[in-house]
């Protein structure tokens, strides 16, 4: 059921943040509420993307399950952050499975509603093709920095996007699920190398490693060593 919103919270969404007033209060005007209990599944990995939600109120989190069972929490979410947005617009298969780790209220915009939208606006498709494709630049630009720079830096780097979200670096748990072997193949390196960089950046107080819960504790200090800063 449509609801009423105020379309400036629709303006925190990267693919909506340049769109004008006029242009988002008809979007605002179709999109509905989402409530979810602790525990429950928002979407599962697999289900085909129709929706993008903007997290109004509680906490989320990404988990992605691989062939061998194994489970990564990829990121925990909370207000005023995005999930879904770019698979909902290319219609592709989830990648991960969505769950409320607290009571959260979402505001959620359905694919249709948003092509309704783009069809009716031809300047909101091209500022949304515009946040695309900045986006998509940044993403190819940090994968070549990965692929040029040495091992702690490839290491930080790939421990600073576990952390990123929608631009923003977050501070705390990373992953309650470290592979140690997995996140070796990521950097490029061995995993001697790693468990030693890893140690040094403990003893330093840049990270925390407990059994296979990563925390982010100063991220400034590996974005200098990814040369991110």
């Amino acid at each position: 059921m449509a609801a009423t919103i105020d379309y400036h919270k629709l303006s925190v969404i990267p693919i909506f943040k340049n769109l004008t007033p006029e242009t988002l209060a008809p979007l605002a005007a179709n999109i509905r509420m989402v409530d979810l209990y602790a525990g429950e599944i928002l979407f599962n990995q697999g289900d085909i993307a129709k929706t993008l939600y903007l997290i109004e109120e509680g906490k989320i989190q990404i988990i992605r399950e691989y062939e061998s069972k194994e489970e990564i929490v990829l990121a925990t979410l909370g207000p005023g952050e995005v999930v879904g947005d770019l698979s909902m617009i290319v219609g592709e298969p989830r990648t991960a499975r969505v769950v409320a780790t607290e009571d959260t209220q979402l505001i959620a915009v359905d694919r249709e509603t948003f092509f309704e939208a783009i069809g009716s606006n031809p300047t909101m498709a091209v500022d949304v093709l515009v946040q695309l494709g900045l986006r998509l630049q940044a993403a190819n630009l940090r994968i070549r920095e990965l692929a040029a720079t040495q091992p702690a830096a490839r290491l930080a780097s790939v421990i600073l996007l576990l952390a990123e979200h929608d631009g923003k670096i977050r501070t705390g748990l990373v992953t309650g699920s470290f592979h140690v072997h997995r996140v070796a193949r990521a950097a490029g390196i061995d995993t001697d190398t790693l468990k030693n960089i890893l140690h040094e950046w403990a003893e330093e107080g840049f990270i925390g490693l407990d059994s296979r819960r990563l925390l982010l504790h100063d991220p400034a200090a590996l974005e200098e060593i990814a040369g991110w800063a």
